[in-house]
């Protein structure tokens, strides 16, 4: 792992009301030291393995690390699949760090959900949040128009208990704002939490997978 390429992609993409999402790399304090000198407080970091049910392989470390350099907010995401949500939650909670207080961002998108009936889609999630709660998980939605429209058959599906969370949309448009939300929105948020506005190269040097997201 070449730490000096991880330090300098990081300084690049992290700026003020930017948050780092963190995926399929190990990333050590000293980098995270550097994600918060250059004015980024958020990071996001993956929990579950690509579409299984296992913990990621760098979460931990990354965790320990993150809080060590005094990131003020620490969170994750994970990918909501065809599971019984009970179950689903009872595992994300055993692998939440004591520590954590951050939010779990439900990654919802298509591929690892697919529903006979489009109608049975807004219940199940709204089923994952409440069973997340009873763990004292806070929670919130990660996700993007078309794969909203596809997964619920309509962009404008949601419920109010989804529409009391915050959300995290998709966009990749290269703005550091919520100027397209009016267009990109979906469900029945009224406004967004954060936008992932800008992706890094998939293919990354040595696996490293770092996305600009902006927040106010």
């Amino acid at each position: 792992m070449n730490n000096l390429y991880i330090l300098a992609l990081i300084l690049a993409v992290a700026s003020a009301n930017t948050g780092v999402w963190v995926r399929w790399t190990s990333v050590s304090v000293p980098a995270f030291m550097r994600v918060k000198a250059s004015g980024s407080e958020r990071v996001m970091l993956e929990i579950l393995n690509d579409g299984g049910s296992n913990i990621a392989r760098d979460f931990p470390g990354n965790f320990v690390n993150a809080k060590a350099a005094k990131i003020k907010h620490v969170d994750v995401f994970a990918p909501l699949r065809m599971e019984n949500p009970e179950q689903y939650c009872d595992n994300l909670a055993t692998m939440l760090p004591e520590s954590f207080e951050g939010i779990v961002w439900l990654l919802v998108q298509p591929g690892y959900l697919r529903f006979q009936n489009a109608f049975d889609g807004i219940p199940y999630v709204v089923d994952v949040v409440y069973y997340c709660k009873q763990h004292g998980i806070k929670t919130g939605i990660l996700s993007y128009k078309e794969g909203w429209t596809k997964l619920f058959g309509s962009a404008t599906a949601g419920s109010k208990v989804l529409s009391a969370l915050p959300l995290w949309y998709l966009s990749t448009n290269g703005e550091a704002n919520f100027n397209d939300f009016e267009s990109e929105g979906f469900g029945t948020w009224k406004k967004p939490f954060m936008k992932m506005y800008e992706l890094a190269d998939k293919s990354g040097v040595d696996g490293i997978h770092i996305n600009k997201s902006y927040y106010k």
